[in-house]
Parts: structure tokens; C-alpha cells; sequence
């Protein structure tokens, strides 16, 4: 006998949050999927940043105000104005920070403040930033031993509103966006293996649907996502699904991976994942 609830049967206490781009609006500042960033009156002000605005400002979310630390104005220096005297590089940064101040100023609250060498982004309680609480809640469901299944539901409503800032790549946001994706992926396969969400198809589908976003020749993902199609019984689209993966698969790795659409069928009578 199956052993895992259809998507329609959430065990007992277990509740998506609605997934619609209206909830996902309710964040100020926007990476996940794009970046936006919306005024207090939910309006739409990205078109305020241009395009040296944005990484300068994306620089401070991920290097000051994500992690409470600082940078210095020579750090900022290098990586922006790189090669400039430093008086200019100097008059440069700093108007920047005036634009950036603001364009942020009927956001919320916040401060942009230089003390010395050190430089740092605050954002108040009013301004919210979906990487920001998606980066609290990763960090969270990482290090506890039992998994809190409301910040699961929470993550999972943030996370699949898209990858971080597709199509912004700059040499310094790499390790940022990599360490992230490797933080998000080991947290979602530490969930698929919880013996209580194991049990429930609409979760492990939107764990899958997660990783495979962020690898999408992911095993394990793939194996989650046609394993639950099959058991919710869309065995043809489950089957098409991992046909389809396996092509792109061989095309990508010039390799057959190591798991098969027999394997997948193995599973249907058990319920972990992870073997």
C-alpha cells in the first residue's frame, strides 16, 4: 500500500501559504525572481535605480545589511570605481550614496551611513527584503535538529517566486549567489528526509520544484518530483517528465546519471526519498 498522502491530504496542521505575486509584493526590496523595489504605498520605484545604482546597491544588501556587518570605502572603491584617483572615487561614491538615499526615501526607514572607513546599510522594520528573511529562515531550518514546518511553509512561499537576481552578474555577487543556492538546496533535502513532510506529496513536489530550479540535472530532485506525480496518479506526465530530464541530462553530462525511471517506480511502496 502507498504510504505517502496525495497533495490533496496535507498532514494534519501542515498549510501552504498562498503562492500568488501579490503576497510576494508585500516585500519592499524584491530579489528572488528580479529585483523590484516597491514605496510604502506598494509602487513599483525600480525604475529610480540605474544600472550602477542597482549593484552598488545590491552590494550593500549582501555585504552590510544581510549579514549586520560592515564594509569599508575602500573595498567599495575597488570593486566600483576601480583604477579612479581617490578623490574622485571618493566624490563618485558619495554621490551615489546621495541617489541611492534618495530613491529608498518614501520606502521605509533605513539608514546608509559612512563612520570613518566603514560603511554600512541599515534597513528599518518597516522595509522588508524577501533574500533577507529567506537567508533567516535558511540559516534557522539549517542548524535546528527538528524542523520547524511554519518556517518551512514560509520559505518555500518566498523561494518559489524565482532564483536570486537572474541575470545580474557581476565578479563579487558570485559567492554570494553560490553560497546561497548550496545553503537552499541542502536545506530542501534536509526537509524532503523529515519523516513527517516525506509523508506529503505537495510538499516534496514544491521541494523538488525548488531544487530543480537552482540545479535542474539535480537526482534527487528529479527522483522527488516524478515520484510524487506518479503516486498522485499522473503516471504518463511523470514518465514524460523524467524522459525529458534524462535528455538533457546525457546532452549536458555526455553521461547516463546514475538513477533510472524503474528506480523511481521502486520507490512507490516506501516512503524515504533519500534511499
Amino acid at each position: 500500500e502507498n504510504n505517502v498522502a496525495s497533495s490533496s491530504e496535507h498532514v494534519k496542521g501542515l498549510e501552504f501559504p498562498d503562492l500568488d505575486d501579490e503576497k510576494h509584493v508585500n516585500y519592499s526590496i524584491i530579489f528572488l525572481g528580479g529585483f523590484k523595489i516597491f514605496n510604502k504605498n506598494k509602487e513599483d520605484v525600480t525604475s529610480r535605480f540605474s544600472s550602477k545604482m542597482r549593484s552598488l546597491f545590491l552590494y550593500l544588501i549582501f555585504r552590510t545589511a544581510a549579514t549586520g556587518e560592515t564594509t569599508t570605502t575602500d573595498e567599495i572603491s575597488d570593486i566600483f570605481w576601480f583604477g579612479m584617483g581617490k578623490a574622485d572615487s571618493t566624490n563618485s561614491r558619495n554621490v551615489y550614496f546621495t541617489k541611492i538615499r534618495s530613491a529608498l526615501q518614501d520606502v521605509g526607514d533605513f539608514s546608509l551611513t559612512v563612520n570613518k572607513d566603514l560603511v554600512s546599510l541599515r534597513l528599518g522594520e518597516d522595509v522588508t527584503c524577501d533574500y533577507i528573511r529567506a537567508l533567516y529562515l535558511l540559516n534557522s531550518l539549517n542548524s535546528d535538529d527538528v524542523m520547524d514546518l511554519n518556517q518551512l511553509a514560509e520559505l518555500l512561499s518566498i523561494v518559489s517566486a524565482g532564483n536570486l537576481l537572474p541575470g545580474y552578474e557581476f565578479e563579487w555577487i558570485d559567492k554570494y549567489k553560490g553560497s546561497y543556492s548550496e545553503l537552499l538546496i541542502s536545506v530542501m533535502m534536509k526537509a524532503a528526509d523529515d519523516d513527517r513532510v516525506s509523508q506529503d506529496n505537495g510538499y516534496l513536489s514544491k521541494i523538488a520544484d525548488v531544487i530543480l530550479s537552482e540545479d535542474s540535472l539535480d537526482e534527487f530532485a528529479i527522483k522527488i518530483k516524478c515520484w510524487t506525480l506518479y503516486n498522485e496518479g499522473h503516471k504518463g506526465t511523470a514518465q514524460s517528465v523524467f524522459e525529458k530530464w534524462h535528455s538533457e541530462y546525457k546532452r549536458v553530462m555526455n553521461a547516463e546519471p546514475d538513477i533510472s525511471y524503474a528506480d523511481i517506480l521502486a520507490l512507490g511502496g516506501g516512503r524515504n526519498t533519500s534511499n
